[in-house]
């Protein structure tokens, strides 16, 4: 009998060092999840090599209200009923109780605490606190562990393996969903405001023009103007799968920006890809119209979105045309 000796994809949290001590590396924050870099180790086919991927990790905040579990859920939902497509961000894999994570502050390893450290019983979480939440052992004792308890903080962190007995900083302190998928370097507002300044965002820069020459002013313009194309190629996949996004914007628009040296030919441009983000304010458009509290920034909102839900007629939907608004809102302030 062949022995199976396939392996599954690791997934590992990016650390960097900030002031003198390792943090996980961040890329962002919303109003429900953070985001951080990670790295996926995948088996190319050799015992001796792997092949690594840099990922995104899109972890639940430990203080989020419980309204948005229900958005993060249905980000999820649509996540996995799009599937693949080039514009849409790539799901890579779902935690659904990613546990309790830690950098030891010393060397920068990223850590996870699943057992109690008193009696070595499973953990979970306790009652919900958004000001001071906590964790609780499966074992007969009960113990719990208070985020904001330096005691417990000092407990949890004890099992590190690489023996350090120095400060750790949190991740995440309690179980919370979350999900690994593409990494994009750039929102289209950070694309925007490179061009605008010159200056790299968040490491990346894509700005290789001379302002006083037209041909570059000429391509800039076409650039918008390809981004937008691919965004609406995006969304019309979306409404294909009888599905709305719900909250397009330029944050929720992103970019992976091709490595210099640049060669601005027409049609050639360091875009290498732009896809859809953010779809925990999607729906089905099968379902009936149900109004909720808007999230998204007013400018990319459209009118139907904004009437109160006491003065909606029963007949009136949500529809693939709220989308295209959000297109058009998009070029007429930016472009």
């Amino acid at each position: 009998m062949t022995k199976n000796t396939q392996r599954v994809v690791e997934y590992q949290l990016v650390t960097e060092q900030i002031n003198g001590k390792y943090a996980a590396k961040s890329l962002g924050k919303g109003n429900y999840a953070s985001v951080y870099e990670a790295k996926a180790t995948r088996p190319n086919g050799s015992e001796k090599l792997d092949v690594e991927e840099v990922v995104a990790a899109k972890l639940y905040l430990d203080d989020a209200t419980d309204d948005y579990q229900d958005v993060f859920a249905h980000e999820i939902e649509h996540l996995k009923a799009l599937g693949s497509h080039h514009h849409i961000i790539g799901l890579r894999r779902i935690h659904e109780e990613y546990p309790p994570s830690f950098v030891c502050e010393t060397c920068g390893l990223v850590f996870h605490c699943a057992e109690c450290p008193d009696c070595q019983s499973g953990l979970e979480n306790g009652e919900f606190n958004r000001a001071n939440p906590s964790l609780r052992c499966q074992g007969v004792q009960r113990h719990a562990f208070y985020k904001k308890h330096e005691d417990d903080l000092t407990k949890l962190a004890s099992k590190r393996s690489c023996g350090h007995a120095g400060p750790v900083r949190f991740i995440n302190f309690l179980f919370r969903p979350c999900i690994f998928m593409e990494l994009l370097h750039l929102n289209l507002q950070e694309v925007l405001e490179n061009l605008r300044t010159q200056k790299p965002q968040r490491g990346h820069s894509i700005n290789r023009g001379d302002e006083n020459d037209d041909n570059w002013r000429r391509q800039k313009f076409l650039m918008y103007i390809w981004i937008l194309c691919q965004a609406a190629e995006g969304l019309a996949y979306v409404h294909q799968k009888e599905r709305s996004h719900g909250d397009l914007s330029p944050e929720n628009i992103m970019v992976k920006v091709d490595a210099p040296p640049y060669s601005y030919r027409f049609g050639a441009y360091p875009i290498h890809n732009t896809c859809l983000i953010d779809l925990g304010e999607a729906r089905s458009l099968k379902d009936p119209c149900r109004t909720r509290p808007i999230r998204g920034k007013l400018n990319f909102v459209a009118p139907e979105k904004m009437i109160r839900q006491s003065s909606l007629p029963s007949s009136v939907q949500i529809t693939p045309e709220s989308g295209p608004f959000k297109v058009g809102g998009l070029s007429l302030i930016h472009i």
